[in-house]
């Protein structure tokens, strides 16, 4: 219960910001009023107009930062498309040097990688759910990469079961992880692109996914992360 509290800490702390950040879930109309995170896709894209992170790693290493209280900077040169993030002395350019290295620097924390099999679950999302979205070629059957996608989801579903519902709402139980923002992250995208391409939609019987989706895309500290869904869209309009 320790980590659901240290979250709920951390959202009573994000919601007495309320007057000064009223409206921190930003579209591109407001996104030059906050710190631009390294990107390798330009939304809306057009030169001279403003820029959104898009890179789901990215999404993933700037709400662990939120959710450990940790600071930060960016630092974007002039004349540079690429951006930095700088703690302290340190500077990185790679997200997932980024949060391989996070567990290391909050020892006291329990924030930590997951195991290796939620891990390696939530791995296959992404590359599950991006070939369909993205299969309108006929490059490999549409059928397939849909069971492809849904036995996706169904491992991560078995995954949020198995902890029973005195557990807490985590991959592991009580203990929110890497694993957790990646997941979080993942579904996002995923939803956002399927907002605009209705060839998939959720399963209504993916009760406890639905849940983690539902308790961290509703987080304030998430949406001060995270595009809007309609401008993340663009990034996958096909």
């Amino acid at each position: 219960m320790q980590a659901m509290k240290m979250v709920a800490e951390r959202e009573a702390k994000e919601l007495a910001k309320g007057d000064e950040e009223e409206d921190a879930a930003y579209t591109s109309a407001d996104i030059q009023d906050l710190p631009q995170p390294p990107y390798h896709f330009r939304t809306p894209g057009e030169f001279g107009n403003d820029t959104l992170c898009t890179d789901p790693a990215w999404h993933t290493a700037l709400l662990a930062f939120r959710w450990l209280g940790l600071p930060y900077e960016i630092e974007h040169e002039d004349d540079e498309d690429e951006a930095m993030l700088e703690m302290g002395d340190e500077v990185y350019d790679d997200a997932e040097e980024l949060l391989a290295g996070l567990p290391e620097r909050v020892l006291l924390s329990d924030f930590v990688e997951s195991l290796e099999p939620e891990k390696n679950a939530v791995a296959k999302l992404e590359p599950a759910w991006t070939t369909l979205h993205f299969n309108k070629a006929g490059k490999t059957d549409l059928d397939t990469d849909e069971r492809r996608l849904n036995n996706c989801l169904e491992k991560i579903e078995n995954i949020l079961l198995k902890h029973g519902p005195a557990r807490g709402p985590f991959l592991e139980g009580d203990d929110l992880t890497i694993g957790d923002l990646r997941l979080a992250v993942t579904t996002y995208h995923m939803l956002a692109a399927f907002d605009i391409e209705k060839q998939w939609t959720f399963p209504d019987k993916l009760v406890k996914l639905k849940a983690h989706m539902d308790l961290f895309h509703g987080m304030q500290m998430f949406n001060m992360v995270m595009p809007s869904r309609e401008d993340l869209a663009r990034k996958y309009a096909l």
